[in-house]
C-alpha cells in the first residue's frame, strides 16, 4: 500500500486556483487584443498623398513628411544663392530646357541665327529623357559622380551620333530629343535611422510632383495652343536608387507613373499631338537597396520595390556585405547578383568603405549601357523575380 496521504482540497484552495486561472486567462485575452490592435494599425495602410503609411506611422511621421514636402517644393521653385564662382545654383530638374524656353519666350523678336535655331527647336517640341540618381544616406560620393559621368558620356555620345539625323528631323519639322542627368542630394532631409527610409520616400514622391509641375509650367509658358507650342514631353524617366536612396527612387518612379495615368492636364495639345507628348516609359534601378522601413517594415522592399506601374525594375546586389536587408533578391525586380564577378577581383576598396558600394561601382563601370526601353519578358528581357548571377 502506498504511504502517500491524500489531503482533501479546501474551498479556499479551489477559490485561489480559480482566481489564478481567471487572471492568466485575462492576461492572455488582453495580450491577444493588443496584438490584434497593433496588427490592424500596422497592416492597414493609409494613403498619404502617394505614400503608404499605417495609422501609427501617420501619427508619428505626418508632420515631418509635410515639412519635407514644403521644403522641396519651395527649393524647386527658386534659384539658390550663387556659388563661389558666381554661378547661380539651379535646383530645377529641367533647368537646361526651361532656360531655353525662357530665352525663346522673352526674345521672340531676336533675329540672330542661334536664337532662330533655338526657337525652331522649341517650337517643334522637345522630347526629354531624364535620369535621376538618389544617393545613399551619406549623400553623393566619388562613385555616384562616376555613375553620373558615365551616363552623361553615353547619352551625349548617342546624341552626337544622331546629330545628323536630328538636323534632318529639324528640317522636316520633327521634334528635338535631349537627355538630362541629375544627382539629387537628399541628405539634408535625413533624420534618424528610424526615419531615414520615410524621409527618403517622401523626397522621391515630392520631387516627382515638382518635376511634373515644372514640365506643365514649361508647357504652359510655350503656349500650347499657339503655333509655336508643340510642347514638352517626358519621353522616359530612369530613377536610380542607392542603398536607402532606394526608397526615394521607388517613390519617385511610382509617383511619376501615377501622374502619367491620372493627370488630365499632362499635355495641353490636340489629340494627334497628345499621343506624341505623353510619358512613354519609367525604369527603376536599385543598387544594393536597403529594404527595411521603420519598425514594422522589415519586409517592405520585397513587397513594394518595383510596384506602382513601373515598366522595368532591376536590382543589383552582392550577398556578402555587412549592411542588413541588402543581400536578398527582390521578387518584383529582375535581379543581377554581382558578388562573384571577375571584375571585383581588381576593385580596390577605398578606405572607410565596405563592399556595400560594389553594386554601384559595378553598375557605373560595367552595368549601365543606355536607357533603352526594356520590358520584362519581352524580347528576352529578364522577368521580375529572376536572378542573374554573374
Amino acid at each position: 500500500m502506498s504511504n502517500m496521504k491524500c489531503f482533501p482540497t479546501t474551498n479556499t484552495q479551489r477559490t485561489s486556483t480559480s482566481r489564478s486561472i481567471s487572471t492568466n486567462s485575462n492576461k492572455v485575452l488582453i495580450l491577444a487584443v493588443v496584438v490584434i490592435i497593433v496588427h490592424t494599425l500596422t497592416h492597414l495602410p493609409l494613403p498619404s498623398d502617394g505614400l503608404v503609411l499605417n495609422r501609427i506611422e501617420k501619427v508619428l511621421f505626418q508632420k515631418r513628411i509635410n515639412t519635407i514636402r514644403r521644403s522641396i517644393e519651395q527649393k524647386q521653385q527658386q534659384v539658390q544663392p550663387s556659388d563661389r564662382n558666381g554661378n547661380a545654383q539651379q535646383t530645377k530638374l529641367l533647368f537646361p530646357i526651361s532656360t531655353s524656353i525662357s530665352d525663346v519666350s522673352t526674345n521672340k523678336n531676336d533675329k540672330s541665327i542661334l536664337d532662330r535655331q533655338r526657337r525652331r527647336e522649341v517650337a517643334l517640341g522637345i522630347d526629354i529623357n531624364i535620369v535621376i540618381i538618389f544617393p545613399g544616406a551619406g549623400g553623393p560620393d566619388q562613385f555616384t559622380k562616376e555613375l553620373e559621368s558615365k551616363i552623361n558620356t553615353i547619352t551625349s555620345t548617342t546624341t552626337n551620333a544622331e546629330h545628323n539625323d536630328d538636323a534632318i528631323d529639324h528640317a522636316a519639322g520633327k521634334r528635338t530629343t535631349t537627355t538630362i542627368v541629375h544627382t539629387f542630394d537628399w541628405s539634408e532631409y535625413r533624420g534618424s535611422q528610424i526615419t531615414a527610409a520615410f524621409d527618403s520616400e517622401v523626397v522621391g514622391e515630392a520631387l516627382a510632383h515638382s518635376l511634373w509641375k515644372e514640365k506643365n509650367e514649361m508647357q504652359s509658358q510655350l503656349g500650347a495652343d499657339d503655333d509655336e507650342g508643340a510642347g514638352i514631353s517626358l519621353t522616359s524617366v530612369h530613377s536610380i536608387g542607392i542603398s536607402v536612396g532606394a526608397f526615394a527612387s521607388q517613390a519617385f518612379a511610382a509617383t511619376i507613373c501615377q501622374l502619367r495615368n491620372t493627370d488630365t492636364n499632362t499635355d495641353m495639345v490636340d489629340a494627334p499631338q497628345k499621343e506624341n507628348n505623353e510619358l512613354q516609359y519609367v525604369r527603376l534601378t536599385l543598387l544594393d537597396p536597403f529594404c527595411s522601413r521603420g519598425i514594422w517594415g522589415l519586409n517592405y522592399g520585397a513587397t513594394h520595390f518595383g510596384t506602382g506601374g513601373i515598366d522595368y525594375a532591376e536590382q543589383y546586389l552582392n550577398t556578402d556585405d555587412p549592411v542588413p536587408t541588402t543581400n536578398d533578391p527582390l521578387p518584383l525586380c529582375a535581379c543581377v547578383d554581382v558578388t562573384g564577378v571577375l571584375e571585383r577581383e581588381s576593385f580596390v576598396l577605398p578606405e572607410g568603405e565596405t563592399m556595400h558600394c560594389w553594386p554601384l561601382v559595378y553598375f557605373a563601370r560595367y552595368g549601365y549601357r543606355d536607357s533603352a526601353f526594356l520590358y520584362h519578358g519581352v524580347d528576352g528581357v529578364r522577368e521580375r523575380g529572376s536572378v542573374d548571377r554573374r
